[in-house]
């Protein structure tokens, strides 16, 4: 199995092509929006959103000031390591971030778009898709990652080798491991929102509320997977939405029916449970007091956003508060201890509560959580994979991710990654035995009867079982 890193020549080339063709598909986008036809348009921004797709990995993040209300109070979930995205490129080819340049561009096209042609659906989809890109995408996605994480299950399951006492992992699904390992950090190494994504979400929240529903519908998708990206993002919306419930009049129907689908959410995105008590104070009467509520449409989305916060809301223990009368009882029914009783009832307890036995506090303060200098390689911060053989083997590879974040453990096991070569020859014993069975054409029958017939059915009869054929061809 051989992967291959690309050189500098090949990223060069690589840089060269985005400039010169992402450019100029921008200035014909800038100058001609107006004069160009739905297909032209449509197949436009089509290759630029190709184009963004593969380049999008090399550019690292848009500059910006980060948002500081967003939450009240929050422990810091960001690290002095920050997540490189620029996968190949320490320095960069582009004399701006491209990045920011398609935030300008695309959202200056959608304004045309929305001013000048609602018809033009193809074109507001795929420039919200950019958008969307813009904020959110460093070369993984998380439905790309969830077909490689299903493909990579059922390998497992194909290769499982029943002819041994244990499951043995194989080379290449070990390698595959930790692709998706990586691929998952790179997912969940979140920054904390900016400026320039506040605008992204505003941008796509207005468009969740067209009249049009393919236009409502996309926007709406890649309005949930931004806000699915950035921790407590969904709370710069909330006000909005119940802003709008609670002002709508009979002609603003779609913003309603917009709003009342933000709330319903997909699969992977629910705002009504994700936000805080005070949002959820704000929004959930708005939802039942919507002035739109006997149109029949309305009335179905709220029944169904009703029932999705009763499958999916995790009732929470609610502390009331005493009332005045409760107070003035207790403090009736307090008995209050004098100085003596205390330095007498104080030891009594103790002793009863330990039976005599004195309880010891241990601190151990060799544990220290974080990033410290010790644990630095758990970043992945300056990693230079091999380039010969020799390396390769003389890199030592730990599969516990978890050592060194609290402390280290005494004793540290890991393989030995050397592969050994052998000869006809020059063959150990255990080796010789392999190769003596592999070379009996009747081991080789009874093993190839083995992998494709299916033995352990439950009627007792063999059957012919296709994934093992397939693992097997």
């Amino acid at each position: 199995m051989q992967y291959h890193i690309p050189n500098v020549d090949e990223i060069d080339f690589a840089c060269e092509f985005v400039k010169a063709f992402l450019y100029s598909e921008l200035t014909l986008l800038n100058e001609k929006i107006l004069k160009l036809s739905n297909q032209e348009r449509s197949r436009s921004l089509s290759f630029v959103y190709n184009i963004a797709l593969g380049y999008f990995h090399m550019i690292p993040r848009i500059e910006s000031e980060q948002l500081a209300d967003l939450v009240l109070s929050v422990v810091p979930y960001n690290s002095k390591y920050q997540f490189q995205t620029s996968t190949y490129m320490r320095e960069s080819k582009f004399n701006e971030n491209l990045r920011m340049r398609l935030v300008n561009d695309i959202g200056k096209l959608l304004d045309l778009l929305v001013k000048n042609h609602l018809d033009d659906v193809a074109s507001m989809k795929k420039a919200l898709e950019i958008l969307s890109l813009s904020s959110i995408y460093y070369g993984v996605s998380k439905k790309d990652n969830a077909v490689r994480y299903r493909y990579f299950n059922s390998n497992k399951k194909i290769f499982k080798n029943q002819m041994c006492d244990e499951r043995r992992a194989l080379r290449f699904l070990a390698i595959e491991t930790m692709a998706l390992q990586i691929e998952d950090f790179i997912l969940s190494n979140c920054e904390p929102m900016t400026h320039i994504d506040e605008q992204i979400v505003f941008r796509l929240f207005e468009l969740s509320l067209h009249q049009y529903i393919e236009i409502r519908r996309t926007a709406q998708s890649e309005l949930f997977s931004v806000l699915n990206h950035y921790a407590f993002s969904s709370n710069m919306i909330a006000d909005r939405i119940v802003e709008v419930l609670k002002t709508a009049n009979e002609t603003d129907h779609d913003q309603v029916k917009g709003c009342l689908y933000i709330l319903l959410g997909n699969d992977s995105f629910f705002l009504p449970t994700k936000i805080s008590w005070s949002k959820m104070e704000k929004l959930w009467p708005s939802i039942a007091s919507v002035n739109h509520s006997e149109k029949r449409s309305i009335t179905n989305l709220i029944q169904r956003i009703s029932h999705k916060i009763e499958k999916l809301f995790v009732t929470k223990e609610i502390n009331q508060n005493a009332n005045e009368e409760s107070t003035r009882a207790a403090i009736t029914l307090w008995c209050a201890i004098e100085s003596k009783e205390l330095e007498t009832e104080k030891p009594l307890g103790e002793i009863l509560q330990h039976n005599g036995q004195s309880s010891v506090t241990i601190i151990n303060d060799a544990y220290h959580p974080g990033d410290r200098m010790d644990n630095a390689w758990l970043t992945i911060d300056g990693y230079i994979p091999p380039t010969t053989q020799s390396e390769w083997e003389q890199t030592c590879f730990l599969d516990k991710s978890f050592h060194g974040y609290y402390t280290w453990p005494k004793m540290i096991k890991y393989s030995i990654n050397k592969r050994e070569r052998y000869s006809q020859n020059n063959m150990p014993e255990q080796a010789a035995i392999l190769y003596n069975r592999f070379i009996d054409k009747n081991f080789v029958k009874r093993m190839t009867q083995f992998m494709i017939l299916d033995h352990d059915n439950v009627d007792g009869q063999t059957e012919f079982d296709t994934i093992r054929f397939a693992a097997f061809k």
